[in-house]
């Protein structure tokens, strides 16, 4: 099956949004230097070789934005590419916001885009899906932690990250990583979520275990509301 290609060539436009299937439809980005804010999602797909050198070369031609926005299929391609051992290109922007899953999958891509990302300022990271019990247990990460330390980096929210079926994961092994690798961290709330509410029990758990992790910024504070 031949795939479709589609190309944008857009040296004026400020905001880009791309949705897509990787699988039949191939992006090809050109003098787009105006776009400052770029919000990218795939459909589910196989992370082929062709789609995951389409991908890094969407990520290479948007590395100057100011505020960046990847969807839930697009970071399941990411990581699988971590995984493989891709190193993912430099970016320089500001505002970096993740839509993931709760099963924990995505913290290869979050990690390897925070290595990727020296400029960042703020880091926001969403759930799509709502909370199912599960007979799943957490396994420790292979790789659990940064390979530098993020020096701009002042604020991170989660929304509804914390599962409490795998006892607050995956939002506490990323909370324990930023918390040891943001020097200048200011500011960390969680987002309850609109159906963590009916977990009170595991919340206060959740927000304490939080809490006790080591800080490498001396303002760093961690906050705790409902979701907005």
């Amino acid at each position: 099956m031949s795939k479709h290609v589609v190309e944008i060539s857009a040296p004026y436009i400020r905001t880009l949004n791309i949705g897509l299937h990787p699988s039949k439809t191939k992006m090809q980005l050109n003098n787009i230097p105006s776009v400052a804010d770029a919000n990218i999602d795939f459909s589910v797909c196989r992370s082929s070789v062709e789609v995951m050198n389409n991908t890094m070369e969407l990520l290479e031609k948007i590395g100057h934005v100011k505020v960046l926005v990847l969807g839930c299929g697009f970071i399941e391609v990411l990581s699988k590419m971590v995984v493989l051992g891709w190193r993912l290109p430099q970016s320089r922007q500001d505002c970096l916001v993740i839509d993931t899953w709760r099963d924990g999958d995505s913290i290869p891509a979050i990690l390897g885009l925070l290595e990727s990302s020296s400029k960042l300022d703020t880091l926001v990271i969403q759930c799509c899906d709502s909370y199912e019990e599960s007979v799943t247990t957490w396994e420790p990460l292979l790789k659990d932690d940064l390979v530098c330390d993020l020096l701009h980096l002042k604020a991170v929210r989660f929304i509804g990250y914390a599962n409490p079926y795998l006892a607050g994961e995956p939002m506490l092994t990323v909370a324990r990583i930023l918390l040891k690798r943001a020097t200048a961290l200011e500011k960390m709330v969680i987002d309850k979520g609109e159906d963590l509410t009916n977990f009170p029990s595991d919340v206060s758990k959740i927000v304490q275990t939080v809490f006790s992790y080591p800080r490498s910024s001396e303002k760093a504070i961690v906050i705790l509301h409902e979701y907005e």
